[in-house]
């Protein structure tokens, strides 16, 4: 057997010259893709996407994607200068009790194995470590990488077990999110644990397990290669779903009569001494809000706050700044510099507000905001966070130093904010109006979500949803193509949005709320009398619907209420509102997206100027904006109410403004 790795552990001033053979053989069957009318092995080539051509090595360099078409260049050289050092020496940093090592860090096995003349330094090593019952934690580079590693005994000598680094280690919290545990029964308890106890062994023979599949495949090798031919066998029908308990006695070998055995408390004892899954402790939750209405505007006694287009989250500033997001998870590493001026502008408190990405026009941008959410790569984060910076913005005070500020009235925690917190270039304290309608019509100019109404004498409620805060959406509404719908939950769970650009119909996302029973009857029988059930997707990117998408030729229009289009090309958070019967599909075009905002301003400006914009000044205005939309929303995805304004105006004075919206803003 050849060895992987040679060099010497080193011990102290003590080195042990050794070995690595790898402790695991590997049995997997290579399988090569054929062609199947020659049977020849399928080549592949390094292609280019944007020429076509096949690319040699001495022409290609590395890349890192930054963003879609956007690559961060490295040379190999450049690579090459980062490899560690010193493949020939293995450190023991330090020695832990083996069961301080959890099962998820483990990763490949080698065995230690002593060079000649090093036998004694090697199994001294060996026998203190048996002996203490400890491993040893170490570091050491093979094939130009380095590797975290642990060396334990193992039958006649060392084992070394690659270990995964921490960093790379998932929170178990992100997938069980939403999972709730149900209260368990004492006859399941009971039944489980004996269930448990029947195949309770005092061993582990691991020899006992085979490989069964790979004996099988050897197996339907040798009988093809001898000429026998395979019948593929039906699979065996599934028998009925048991309950819970039903599916314990049986396995227990019991009918459904009889006593149960009193159960011992070990397992409880077990239960509860199962380690932490990761979740932070949330002595703060985020206070929710109701959905208001344009009246509470008008009121007295409310504070009123722009809507920030975000993700919501708890800071706790304390020696170390935790940011914590509705679902709990810590995503404190996701934004390194909010962290790091958190830790400067204030300390000793916990905050409530959004983290935001602004646009060039500082409105916020959801869409920036997801190129910095859904990365995980700490090369990417810190490319991003330069090029996509993303701030804090912080509404609330929760508590500060050893006080509970939740109890108090809003106007005092503002106060208490004002005192602690100062703004930075990442952390910045929101704005706030006495005047709701004044601050409502800022928000609809500026494209912005919307407006938070909250009560100044209100308590802070974490976690609880209460009618002290209001939220005012700004939504706009779009007519679609129905193009489909999915069957996940009920007849129809939700429903596939298409619309037209030319003549191509584009999946523009799914709608799974808005719509009761009595519409799903009516769309079940408009799709089976007009037959518009097809196989072949009507849209030109189908890849983009949730597997199982039922597919309909465009036919049916639907109204669909919702936020803004995404930079992916998809609606958000839509909301279905009807089916419209007076509208022909092919009027259903992404031209709706604009001309509504148009209108939107359009609006404002009657309302300010008190003259309403003709006909023809409205004409012209489409005009204009389909020879200036390239520049007009560069940095942004949203028609600016200045540059509405502006065109509005030089109309009136009989002159046209250019396309430089920003000198319109600045007047």
């Amino acid at each position: 057997m050849k060895a992987v790795w040679s060099g010497s552990i080193s011990w102290g001033l003590v080195n042990i010259p050794v070995k690595l053979y790898s402790a695991v053989e590997s049995r997997r069957v290579d399988f090569r893709l054929l062609c199947r009318e020659h049977k020849s092995p399928v080549r592949y080539k390094r292609v280019c996407e944007a020429g076509g051509e096949e690319v040699g090595w001495d022409d290609i360099v590395t890349g890192l994607e930054l963003e879609k078409g956007n690559y961060f260049i490295l040379t190999r050289e450049e690579v090459d200068r980062l490899k560690p050092e010193g493949k020939e020496n293995l450190e023991i940093i330090e020695f832990v009790a083996k069961t301080e090592l959890e099962p998820i860090y483990y990763d490949k096995s080698y065995f230690v194995v002593p060079k000649e003349r090093s036998e004694r330094a090697y199994f001294l090593f060996r026998e203190l470590l048996d002996e203490m019952g400890v491993a040893a934690i170490g570091k050491f580079v093979m094939r130009n990488k380095e590797y975290m590693c642990a060396i334990q005994p193992f039958g006649e000598g060392l084992l070394l077990s690659i270990l995964h680094y921490h960093q790379y280690i998932r929170d178990i919290g992100e997938v069980m999110a939403g999972v709730e545990r149900p209260e368990i029964g004492a006859d399941e308890r009971e039944l489980g644990e004996l269930l448990i106890r029947k195949h309770l062994k005092e061993e582990f023979h691991p020899e006992e397990f085979r490989d069964t599949f790979m004996e099988r495949l050897k197996e339907l090798i040798r009988r093809k290669m001898e000429g026998e031919t395979i019948e593929i066998g039906e699979i065996p029908a599934k028998e009925g779903e048991k309950s819970l308990v039903e599916a314990l006695k049986a396995s227990v070998g019991m009918g459904m009569e009889g006593s149960v055995p009193s159960a011992s408390a070990t397992v409880t004892a077990a239960v509860e001494h199962v380690r932490s899954t990761g979740h932070i402790t949330r002595e703060y939750l985020p206070m929710l809000c109701e959905k208001g209405t344009e009246g509470v505007l008008d009121e007295e006694g409310y504070i009123f706050e722009p809507k920030m287009d975000g993700t919501r989250c708890i800071a706790e500033v304390y020696e170390d700044v935790k940011l914590i997001n509705r679902r709990g998870r810590d995503i404190s590493r996701r934004y390194p510099l909010i962290v790091k001026e958190l830790g400067k502008l204030t300390h000793n408190c916990v905050l409530d507000g959004e983290i935001v990405c602004f646009n060039e026009e500082g409105v916020p941008d959801f869409n920036l905001l997801q190129k910095r959410e859904q990365i995980s790569s700490e090369i990417l984060i810190e490319g991003r966070s330069k090029g996509i910076p993303a701030t804090y913005v912080v509404f609330d005070i929760l508590a500060r130093g050893g006080e509970d500020l939740v109890e108090k009235p809003l106007s005092e925690r503002k106060r208490i904010l004002d005192e602690t917190v100062q703004d930075g270039e990442h952390v910045m304290k929101i704005a706030y109006e006495g005047d709701g309608r004044k601050l409502w019509n800022e928000m609809r100019k500026r494209g912005m979500e919307g407006v938070i109404a909250k009560r100044v004498g209100s308590a802070y409620h974490p976690g609880r949803r209460r009618w002290d805060w209001l939220k005012l959406k700004n939504l706009k509404t779009i007519d679609v193509v129905l193009v489909g719908y999915t069957t996940e939950r009920r007849e129809i769970s939700a429903l596939g949005m298409a619309l037209y650009r030319d003549a191509e119909l584009v999946y523009t996302g799914s709608v799974g709320t808005g719509f009761n029973e009595h519409l799903i009857k009516m769309l079940k029988r408009e799709i089976r009398d007009s037959k518009l059930r097809t196989d072949k997707p009507q849209v030109v990117n189908p890849e983009k619907a949730p597997k199982g998408m039922k597919w309909l030729k465009p036919h049916l229009v639907g109204e669909i209420q919702y936020l803004e289009m995404t930079g992916g090309g998809e609606l958000r958070a839509p909301s279905f509102k009807g089916l419209r019967w007076d509208k022909p599909v092919e009027e259903c075009s992404f031209d709706q997206l604009w001309k509504g905002r148009i209108e939107e301003c359009i609006e404002i400006f009657n309302h300010e100027e008190g003259q309403a914009v003709t006909p023809y000044e409205h004409e012209r205005l489409c005009e204009d904006y389909l020879v200036e939309q390239p520049t007009l929303l560069k940095g942004g995805s949203t028609i600016p109410y200045a540059w509405v304004k502006a065109k509005l105006e030089a109309y009136r004075r009989g002159r046209v403004p250019n396309s430089n919206y920003k000198d319109a803003r600045a007047n």
